[in-house]
């Protein structure tokens, strides 16, 4: 057998090596893109739900006439962003790929944004981040996939960004009333009678208390107590009711009520 001279054999290792390096970088990259894409899907629907959120407060009077002028906002940033996506995703399908027209698709994207309103210069970082023009080895369809991702990655901070401006509306009451149920008004001696007190809607943000027939009764999570008392005897029978709560003011108020039962 005829021996290799020493530098065609090294020019083949050195050949071979390259090629396995170039597999594994091949290898990498595909997976990254696949990773990329599932990214982009879960964070498209982020942004999704910011603005369903922004548009259901519409219906809502509770959070007044500030939420058409960030809905607005809000629907103009997604028409962007479809835009941008849709023009950077061509790039690479229509072979216009080059690194300079991806900087020019993110700097109009960015202008776009800003002016929408002037308090998203607060995330100049962000935008700063996201106009970097590195020169990338890796392929236009990579590039395309993580330039979409920085994009995405935008609109949802700033599709969250508008649906704060308007408020979340935590402790859902305006106004406040006493509501107190039995489970009869009749019954025979031994029955139990059952009372149910609440404020309002049942909500803990009133800090409610309830005594009851003399008793303090604990509410339970869905701020409702309830009060059961085996009943005995003859006749029309009492039993008083006080409920304190805090009102929307901060104010503390109490109201008294009495039900009345009979057993026959």
């Amino acid at each position: 057998m005829k021996l290799l001279p020493l530098f065609l054999l090294g020019t083949i290792l050195i050949f071979s090596a390259c090629n396995n390096k170039n597999e594994k970088t091949n290898l990498i990259e595909d997976v990254s893109i696949t990773s990329l894409r599932k990214s982009n899907e879960a964070i498209s629907q982020l942004s999704d739900a910011n603005y369903r959120s922004l548009s259901g407060k519409l219906t809502n009077v509770i959070y007044g006439p500030r939420v058409g002028l960030w809905n607005d906002k809000a629907i103009k940033l997604k028409a962007i962003t479809r835009k941008v996506v849709q023009e950077i995703s061509s790039l690479n399908v229509d072979n216009k790929f080059s690194t300079k027209s991806i900087f020019s698709l993110k700097s109009n994207y960015a202008n776009e944004v800003k002016l929408l309103d002037s308090s998203l210069k607060r995330f100049e970082t962000d935008f700063n981040f996201f106009l970097i023009n590195n020169d990338s080895v890796f392929s236009p369809v990579f590039i395309v996939e993580k330039t979409k991702n920085d994009l995405l990655l935008l609109e949802s901070k700033f599709s969250g960004y508008f649906n704060s401006q308007v408020g979340a509306f935590i402790d859902d009451y305006t106004t406040f009333s006493s509501l107190v149920g039995q489970n009869t008004n009749h019954l025979k001696s031994g029955d139990t009678l059952e009372i149910s007190a609440g404020v309002g809607s049942f909500t803990l943000a009133a800090k409610p208390s309830f005594t009851i027939d003399g008793n303090i009764i604990e509410p339970d999570r869905n701020a409702r107590a309830t009060y059961r008392l085996k009943v005995t005897g003859k006749g029309k029978k009492t039993i008083p009711v006080n409920i304190s709560f805090t009102n929307t003011k901060g104010i503390k108020e109490s109201q008294n009520l009495s039900l009345n039962y009979y057993v026959d």
